[in-house]
């Protein structure tokens, strides 16, 4: 059932946007440190998303391999006292560690962490890709904005060398990760909205590294 209600969302003729032609499905990849994304996200014509920390590095509980196919920032719990690590998001304040409530918001917003943070971040610069698309007066199918967003992203596997502490909510404990595991498994990179946006308007971007040259072809 689940996957017929995909496969019909994502017909093009039930497309909710005049900018593109289909709709685009955006799900986590989990958060059980798994070598391989969870479904429904592993499916070939869904976005997995998978999570980094503040660190740029990845989240100690972020799935990732197979079937993710981008990475983007999912916070990652340090200590109790240290929210600045973590990602804002709506909800209920509870007593467990890691999601501490804003006591001037009237407790309705939350410090979170996991792929589930990720996958806003995803979400919204792809709404953010529709919007200027349409300003542009450009249509895409779903597979080439899809190709446009996967493409339009920030190298992570030279960050992916060495250990990472790690701290595990489930055991309370600190653990040492080692970074290659995850080398060239989180997805094709970081979310990039600015890079996007500029592949959308078919402007080439390049980083240039300060005090370094580069060129391109054009």
């Amino acid at each position: 059932l689940e996957n017929a209600a995909l496969r019909y969302f994502l017909d093009p003729a039930n497309s909710n946007h005049p900018s593109m032609e289909g709709n685009i499905a955006v799900f986590a990849a989990g958060n059980h440190s798994h070598p391989y994304s969870s479904y429904p996200g592993a499916l070939p014509y869904v976005i997995s998303v998978t999570a980094f920390g503040a660190d740029y590095l990845p989240g100690g509980y972020t799935n990732y391999g197979p079937g993710s196919k981008i990475s983007a920032p999912g916070g990652e719990y340090t200590d109790e006292n240290n929210y600045g690590t973590m990602i804002l998001s709506t909800g209920k304040g509870t007593e467990h560690p890691g999601t501490p409530s804003i006591e001037s918001l009237n407790h309705q917003y939350v410090f979170m962490f996991g792929t589930s943070m990720a996958c806003p971040h995803v979400s919204g610069v792809i709404a953010l890709g529709i919007s200027y698309a349409q300003k542009l007066g450009k249509t895409f199918t779903r597979e080439e904005f899809t190709s446009l967003l996967l493409t339009s992203v920030n190298d992570m596997d030279r960050y992916c060398t060495g250990t990472k502490e790690y701290y595990d909510l489930e055991t309370s404990s600190w653990t040492n990760i080692s970074l290659d595991t995850y080398k060239g498994r989180l997805g094709t990179g970081s979310v990039d909205a600015w890079k996007f946006l500029m592949a959308i308007e078919g402007t080439p971007t390049i980083l240039v590294e300060a005090g370094k040259k580069m060129s391109m072809d054009i």
